[in-house]
């Protein structure tokens, strides 16, 4: 068998895989992540101690950061707010692909 070439999923369960090729119920593979309890935790806490007020409190702690001139203040503020600037590069390929479109109508 080449380790290179992928395999369909099994169609047997004699793999302890389904015909989707999901794990079934009690195969000692498929447990999930095993942090994933622990994270739930982490974030419930998180949710409950975050109302309005702090949330406020922590933007306007950003904001002024920001205003002092802070870099990754600024970054954040405004990868958060109005989201991450586009690559120029797909921006210059793109308007070369409308020029071309324009210029094959007519």
């Amino acid at each position: 068998m080449n380790p290179m070439k992928i395999q369909p999923p099994s169609t047997h369960a004699g793999d302890g895989r389904a015909t989707h090729g999901r794990f079934t119920f009690g195969n000692r593979h498929g447990r999930g992540n095993p942090l994933a309890g622990r994270a739930a935790k982490i974030r419930a806490t998180l949710l409950k101690k975050l109302t309005p007020k702090v949330a406020g409190e922590i933007c306007d702690t950003l904001i002024a950061q920001a205003r002092s001139g802070e870099l990754a203040s600024v970054r954040e503020l405004f990868d958060r707010t109005i989201g991450r600037p586009a690559q120029l590069e797909v921006l210059e390929r793109l308007e070369i692909l409308e020029q071309s479109n324009r210029e094959s109508r007519q």
